[in-house]
């Protein structure tokens, strides 16, 4: 499971939508309510790309505000639209970090004979005949890959102290797509981030609205949730995209996390549909 808790300190971090900004719609009164609790410290980051945001920048900002973080401190993040993409495709990346071996250098048998004669293993890689579609030796090519502890990693240990993860009007698609929007409509590799989730002890609620401009079908989205990532997935009367500066569900299921994570707790496992 995740990290134990500190100090008992909670870092909240709220992922904004698509073209918005961290003063629009239900985010500062959230984040006040969430403050007035005491011994909570929030952060709302004004994510790059304006209306052509690119899902590797807002991966950055996230593993930078992440990083920040005191190591005593427990973390729920919070994320509306596209921030909930972004942070399904964060929680992903670092677990399919963890699980990729490390390459091991697989030398020619002509390089391996003149291991100590670099001159003579030099003129072997210019003679070598297996070569790649580059052009260049495989031994050498395959000797000279970072290894993944040479490689920047995006595993982030902050990730395991992350108790909760809040998504409100989350989605892996949305049913027209626009050109800004294409680059987060991928495919996301729900598996890894569900092993992420469950290996940092990390509770995933989602909320979504029966009358979503952008998604039509929120019981599917909420059972897809369900099935491939364990969330606690709601399907909400009229919400809309959550747009409004009221929002009395969020508020709540915010509060809900933040409290739990304040005491330690950690999510249970939900069962595959």
């Amino acid at each position: 499971m995740g990290d134990a808790p500190g100090d008992g300190h909670v870092h909240v971090i709220l992922v904004h939508g698509f073209g918005c900004a961290p003063s629009k719609f239900w985010y500062p009164r959230l984040i006040r309510e969430l403050t007035e609790l005491g011994n909570v410290s929030t952060a709302v980051p004004y994510m790059p790309g304006g209306r052509s945001p690119q899902v590797d920048d807002w991966l950055d900002r996230l593993r930078s505000q992440l990083s920040q973080v005191d190591p005593a401190h427990s973390i729920v993040l919070i994320g509306h639209s596209v921030g909930c993409n972004a942070l399904l495709r964060l929680f992903a990346q670092s677990e399919a970090e963890l699980q990729q071996p490390t390459q091991q250098p697989i030398p020619h048998p002509m390089h391996a004979q003149l291991a100590d004669e670099t001159d003579d293993a030099i003129d072997a890689c210019n003679t070598c005949d297996t070569r790649n579609e580059s052009g260049s030796c495989n031994a050498c090519a395959v000797a000279s890959a970072p290894t993944r502890a040479e490689r920047p990693s995006r595993a982030l240990p902050a990730l395991r102290r992350v108790r909760g993860v809040l998504c409100v009007a989350g989605w892996f698609s949305v049913d027209e797509p626009w050109e800004g929007i294409l680059p987060w409509c991928t495919p996301i590799d729900t598996a890894a981030a569900r092993r992420a989730f469950e290996a940092h002890g990390t509770a995933l609620v989602l909320l979504v609205s029966d009358n979503d401009r952008y998604n039509a079908d929120a019981k599917g989205i909420a059972a897809t949730w369900r099935a491939e990532l364990g969330a606690r997935a709601t399907v909400l009367v009229a919400k809309g995209h959550f747009s409004s500066k009221q929002q009395p569900e969020v508020f709540a299921a915010a509060r809900k996390l933040v409290e739990a994570a304040r005491r330690g707790e950690e999510r249970r496992p939900v069962a595959a549909a």
